[in-house]
């Protein structure tokens, strides 16, 4: 699992996918004893979600938001409720909801700026950038 964590960006976004989800298939009940296990399964899904925002990938990307939802049982999770928050964003814009989608990535930046961490700040700024630069790249292949 942790070698999988370390290269999941090796893979298309489609294999990243069907691979993650074979994991969880096959994790499901470790998933629910070990919380060690519990947070890679959830660094594993998140990382997967951000793959799929950034592919456009409507449908997988909610299946995720749902699965790493159902992976978050206790209030030590901050960075990842925050990173999830961060995601549906992602998933609001796809879906047309721009003004809800703006509001989403600012309170996520905002969380990492009241917790005073301006590298976290930076990486969801670069990321909410990449993202838009990615969806003017795609909206113009479809003209």
């Amino acid at each position: 699992m942790r070698l999988y964590m370390s290269i999941i960006n090796l893979f298309s976004p489609m294999q990243s996918f069907y691979l993650t989800q074979q994991m969880l298939k096959n994790g499901s009940e470790t998933i629910d004893v070990n919380w060690n296990h519990q947070a890679d399964f959830l660094y594993i899904i998140l990382s997967t979600a951000l793959i799929m925002a950034f592919q456009g990938k409507i449908p997988e990307l909610a299946q995720l938001i749902k699965q790493a939802g159902n992976s978050i049982h206790n209030e030590q999770y901050l960075y990842e409720k925050t990173e999830l928050h961060f995601i549906k964003g992602l998933l609001g814009y796809l879906k047309g909801d721009r003004i809800v989608a703006k509001q989403s990535i600012k309170e996520s930046i905002d969380v990492f700026q009241v917790l005073n961490s301006p590298k976290l700040v930076d990486l969801y700024n670069r990321r909410w950038q990449e993202f838009l630069n990615r969806q003017k790249i795609d909206n113009k292949k479809f003209r």
